[in-house]
C-alpha cells in the first residue's frame, strides 16, 4: 500500500511539473521569435552544467559510448513537458498495476 501511494505521488508531482512546463512554453508564444519548447538538456544545464558534462564523460568512457550519443542525446533534446509527462504516465501505470 505504501509503495502504491508513493508511485501515485510521484505520478502526480511529475504530471504537475509537465503541465507547468507546457504552460511556461505556451507563455513564450508572445515572444518575437515565436513559441519555443524548453528541452530537457537545457533545463539540466541551467541547474548544474558540471554534472551534465560529468555524466556524459562517465557514460561514454566507462559504460557504453553508444548509450550517450543516440539514446541519451535524443532524450535530452526532447521537450521537458514530454519527458515528465511520459514519466508521470509510467508511474501512474505502475501504481495501477501494483493494485
Amino acid at each position: 500500500m505504501k509503495r502504491k501511494l508513493t508511485l501515485w505521488a510521484l505520478a502526480v508531482l511529475l504530471g504537475a511539473y509537465a503541465l507547468y512546463a507546457l504552460g511556461s512554453d505556451f507563455a513564450t508564444m508572445s515572444d518575437p521569435d515565436g513559441m519555443r519548447f524548453q528541452r530537457l538538456g537545457e533545463l539540466l544545464y541551467e541547474i548544474d552544467p558540471e554534472n551534465l558534462n560529468l555524466a556524459q564523460a562517465v557514460i561514454q568512457r566507462y559504460v557504453f559510448a553508444f548509450l550517450w550519443d543516440p539514446v541519451i542525446t535524443s532524450i535530452l533534446l526532447t521537450p521537458v513537458w514530454i519527458v515528465f509527462g511520459v514519466l508521470a504516465l509510467l508511474f501512474a501505470g505502475l501504481a495501477r498495476w501494483r493494485s
